[in-house]
This record gives structure tokens, C-alpha cells and sequence, in this order.
């Protein structure tokens, strides 16, 4: 399903934020608390900008998946 494929990337992009700006922040300036800080917000906006990046890329997918959606709950 379409939805499942973008909420599963929207979290996985999450995931990573969290991941790679944390630690590059932590790499970068030896601070645990300035990379915590950066860590949940890279994790907060990853998500957001993912949603974004499909919407741009492909107008159509959320609109497929969520008539996808209501054919297989109908």
C-alpha cells in the first residue's frame, strides 16, 4: 500500500535525522547537549520534509494512496 510505503519513509527519515545530525553535531562539537538539541529537531523535521519531498516529487501519490485506502476498507 502507498501509505504504509510513505508513512514507513517518513519515519525512517525520522530515524536517520535523529541519527546523522546528532552524531555529526556530537562529532562536530563534543557537546553532548548541543547535539541532543540538534538530534530532536533534525527527528522532528525529517518526517515533515519527507511528506514534503513526495508531495513535490509526486502530487498524485498521497491523493492514490488515500482513494487506495478507502477501496480496501469499502
Amino acid at each position: 500500500m502507498k501509505i504504509v510505503k510513505g508513512c514507513l519513509l517518513s519515519i525512517s527519515a525520522g530515524i536517520l535525522g535523529i541519527l546523522i545530525i546528532g552524531g555529526g553535531v556530537l562529532l562536530a562539537t563534543d557537546g553532548t547537549r548541543a547535539a541532543s538539541i540538534a538530534g530532536l529537531l533534525a527527528g522532528a523535521l525529517a518526517p515533515v520534509l519527507s511528506v514534503l519531498g513526495i508531495w513535490i516529487f509526486n502530487r498524485q501519490y498521497w491523493r492514490d494512496s488515500i482513494q487506495e485506502l478507502r477501496d480496501r476498507l469499502s
